[in-house]
C-alpha cells in the first residue's frame, strides 16, 4: 500500500487514534470512512493491534515503532502504556477528559496547513488517574456537549467554537507532586524511587488518593462521594505520606484499636481498610495487602489463624487473651505473672485482655521455659555451692523475684544464654582442666573465673564433649591464676567501693553504717590492723540491685544528673536513697527499668 499524497507529522505522545483521525482529516473524510476504505480497525490502533498499526504505518510513512509508543496495549494482565500499568479492566476512550488550552494552542499555532488537521490527542487524556495539564496547570475536562458519529477525536477538531469558549473557562489546578509524578512516569522520566514505585502505576494513584482523602476529609470518608477537585486535593496531601511514610500513617490507626471496641481490618482503618478489603480479588493488590498486613502485626495480636486483609503468617505481639489461649494459661494467672515478670505494668490493669498487648518472646520465656532453682542448677550442671555463688552474685537472669505468691523462677532461654556467655573455644587445650579442679589449683572463688569467661580474658577455653553445662567447660589453671586479681587487701576500701560505684566517699560510709552495703572489720597488712572492708561480691550485689544517679546518667544518655532526676519523676519513679538519707540518689534498678518499659511506646 502506497504512501498517501496529504499527509501529517505525528505529535510526541499522540495516540494513533488521533494520528488516524488527523490523517483523514487531511484527506477531508471522516475517519470512520477512511479507516473503513483503508481497511484498519479504528479501535484497534489505539490498543496496539499490529496489523492495524502496520496500514497506517504504510499510509503516513510513520514508523511501527513510533506509532505503537503511545498505543496502550492490550495483555491477559491488564493494560499497559510502555512499562506503566493503567488499569486491570478496560479504560473509557469514548469519554477521555481533555485540555480545551492544549487543543486550542494546537488550533492556533500548528503547523499543519489546514486547521482541521491541527489538535491532537494526547495518550494521557485516556488515562484515568490523570486529573490536569501539567502543561498549562489547568483541570481536564469532559467534553459531555459534544456528540458525533464518528468519534470524539473528529468531534473535537471540528467544534473549534467549544475549544475557544471552552479553554476560557478551565479551572486552574495547584501545583501536585502527584500529578508531576504521574507526568513523569506516563513520560519515560526518571523518578524519585519510593514506596510507590513499587505498585502499578494506577494502583500507586489509587493509594495516594485514598490515603489524602482519609486525611483531609476523615478515615471515614466516602470516596464515591469525591469530586475532580476533592481528588486532586486527596492526591496532593497523600502523595509524600504513601511515597515515604505510610507506615507511620497506619499506626494512628492502630493506636486507636486498644480503646476501640473495633474487630478486623474494616473496623480498624475505615475507609483506607475497606478499599483494600474490597479489591481482595484483584492481584494487582496482592503486594500492597500483604504490606500493609505486615505492618499490623506489628502493632496488633494478630497471628496464624487470623485474617486482615488476608491469612496471617506469623505473629509479632500477644495479648493476654491470645497467649492464655496459646499456652492453655487461665487469664487471670497469666496477668499475674506477666505484671510480677514487669512485662505489662499498672496502666493495663482497666484494658481487655484483648486490649493488654506484649511482645512474643517475653511470654514465650516466661511460660514455655520457666523452671525454679533446683531445677535451673541442674540443668546448668552446677552443684549446690556453685550455683549459690552465681545467683547471690546476680549473674543469672531471673523471670521474677521472691515474693509471698510465687517463687524466683528462670527461664531455660535465659540460662543458655548465660552458658553461651561463658562458653567458647580458644587456644592449646592442652593440660586443660574442668572448672572445679580449677578452682582449686589457682585459689579463687567461683564467680571470678565465671567473670574471665564472660570477658572473654581467658586465651585457653575448650568444653568436653562427653559432659554440658558448665561441668563440660575446660579452663587452663595457671591462667586463671595469673589472671584473677588478688588484691593486698582483704577487701575493698571506702574509697575503692566509691570509686567503683561512681559515689562520693560519705556515700559509702552512710550505706555501710545503715547496712544497707554490707562489710566486715578484718585483719590487713599481715593481721596488725583491723578495718573495715567491703568484699567484692556485695559491692556487685549492691549493683545488680540498685542504680547510682552517675550511672543512671550515663544509661539515659543525658549529661546532667539533675536530668536523669526529672526523667525518673515523668516515668514515676522514686529514688530508694536520697542526698538526705545517704548522701547520695540511689535508684532501684528493677524499678528504673520498668519505669522506662511502661513510658516506652507499644
Amino acid at each position: 500500500m502506497a504512501t498517501l499524497t496529504r499527509t501529517v507529522s505525528l505529535n510526541p505522545g499522540e495516540t494513533p487514534g488521533s494520528f488516524a483521525a488527523r490523517l483523514a482529516a487531511a484527506n477531508s473524510v471522516s475517519v470512520r470512512t477512511f479507516a473503513r476504505h483503508m481497511e484498519f480497525r479504528l479501535q484497534a490502533l489505539d490498543s496496539g493491534e499490529p496489523n492495524d498499526l502496520a496500514v497506517l504505518s504504510e499510509l503516513s510513512g510513520v514508523s511501527d515503532a513510533a506509532l505503537e509508543a503511545t498505543a496502550i496495549s492490550c495483555r491477559e494482565d491488564g493494560l499497559w502504556l510502555g512499562s506503566a500499568k493503567l488499569s486491570l479492566r478496560n479504560l473509557s476512550r469514548n469519554r477521555p477528559r481533555v485540555c480545551p488550552q492544549c487543543l486550542l494552542n494546537d488550533l492556533e499555532c500548528g503547523p499543519e496547513a489546514r486547521p482541521v488537521t491541527r489538535p491532537w490527542f494526547r495518550v494521557t487524556w485516556v488515562v484515568p488517574f490523570v486529573l490536569t495539564c501539567p502543561t498549562h496547570r489547568c483541570m481536564l475536562v469532559e467534553p459531555n456537549t459534544l456528540e458525533s458519529s464518528s468519534g470524539i477525536q473528529d468531534c473535537l477538531r471540528r467544534n473549534p467554537l467549544w475549544i475557544a469558549e471552552t479553554a476560557q473557562l478551565v479551572v486552574p489546578a495547584p501545583a501536585s507532586p502527584l500529578e508531576d509524578w504521574l507526568a513523569d512516569r506516563l513520560s519515560g522520566r526518571e523518578t524519585e524511587v519510593g514506596f510507590l514505585d513499587q505498585l502499578p502505576l494506577y494502583l500507586a494513584a489509587r493509594l495516594a488518593e485514598v490515603t489524602g482523602a482519609c486525611i483531609l476529609f476523615g478515615k471515614q470518608v466516602v470516596l464515591g462521594g469525591l469530586s475532580l477537585e476533592d481528588r486532586l486535593n486527596a492526591g496532593t496531601a497523600g502523595f509524600a505520606v504513601a511515597q515515604a511514610c505510610l507506615g507511620e500513617f497506619l499506626a494512628e490507626f492502630y493506636s486507636e484499636w486498644v480503646t476501640s471496641n473495633t474487630k478486623g481490618a474494616k473496623g480498624v482503618g475505615g475507609t483506607f481498610m475497606k478499599w483494600l478489603q474490597d479489591s481482595r480479588k484483584n492481584p494487582d493488590y496482592e503486594f500492597l495487602r500483604g504490606w500493609v498486613r505486615d505492618q499490623a502485626v506489628e502493632y496488633l495480636p494478630l497471628g496464624p489463624g487470623d485474617e486482615f486483609l488476608g491469612k496471617v503468617s506469623h505473629r509479632r505481639l500477644h495479648s493476654v487473651y491470645t497467649a492464655a489461649d496459646e499456652y492453655q494459661v487461665h487469664p487471670k494467672r497469666l496477668r499475674k505473672l506477666l505484671r510480677q515478670a514487669n512485662i505489662i505494668g499498672p496502666e493495663t490493669d482497666g484494658l481487655h485482655d484483648s486490649r493488654a498487648i506484649f511482645r512474643v518472646e517475653a511470654v514465650h520465656d516466661l511460660i514455655t521455659a520457666s523452671i525454679n532453682g533446683e531445677q535451673g542448677r541442674e540443668y546448668l550442671g552446677m552443684n549446690r555451692v556453685q550455683w549459690e555463688q552465681v545467683r547471690k552474685a546476680n549473674l543469672l537472669e531471673t523471670l521474677f523475684g521472691e515474693s509471698d505468691e510465687t517463687q524466683t523462677a528462670y527461664s531455660k532461654a535465659g540460662l543458655d544464654r548465660f552458658l553461651e556467655s561463658v562458653s567458647y573455644q580458644s587456644g592449646d587445650v592442652e593440660g586443660l582442666v574442668p572448672i572445679a579442679r580449677a578452682l582449686k589449683l589457682a585459689g579463687c572463688g567461683y564467680v571470678d573465673v565465671i567473670v574471665l569467661l564472660q570477658q572473654r580474658s581467658l586465651e585457653r577455653v575448650s568444653t568436653d564433649p562427653s559432659k554440658r553445662g558448665f561441668s563440660a567447660i575446660l579452663v587452663a589453671a595457671d591462667e586463671v591464676k595469673q589472671k584473677v586479681a588478688k588484691p593486698a587487701l582483704p577487701g575493698l576500701t571506702a574509697k575503692q567501693v566509691a570509686k567503683q560505684m561512681g559515689l562520693v566517699i560519705n556515700a559509702v560510709y552512710a550505706l555501710t553504717a545503715h547496712g544497707d552495703l554490707p562489710s566486715e572489720r578484718m585483719q590487713s597488712y599481715g593481721g596488725t590492723r583491723e578495718a573495715r572492708f567491703v568484699r567484692q561480691e556485695a559491692v556487685l550485689a549492691f549493683l545488680r540491685e540498685y542504680m547510682p544517679l552517675s550511672e543512671l546518667a550515663a544509661y539515659l544518655g543525658v549529661q546532667r544528673s539533675h536530668h536523669a532526676c526529672r526523667l525518673m519523676d515523668e516515668a514515676g519513679v522514686a529514688p530508694v536513697f536520697t542526698s538526705e538519707t545517704r548522701r547520695a540518689v540511689i535508684y532501684r534498678r528493677s524499678e528504673v527499668y520498668a519505669g522506662l518499659q511502661a513510658q516506652a511506646p507499644t
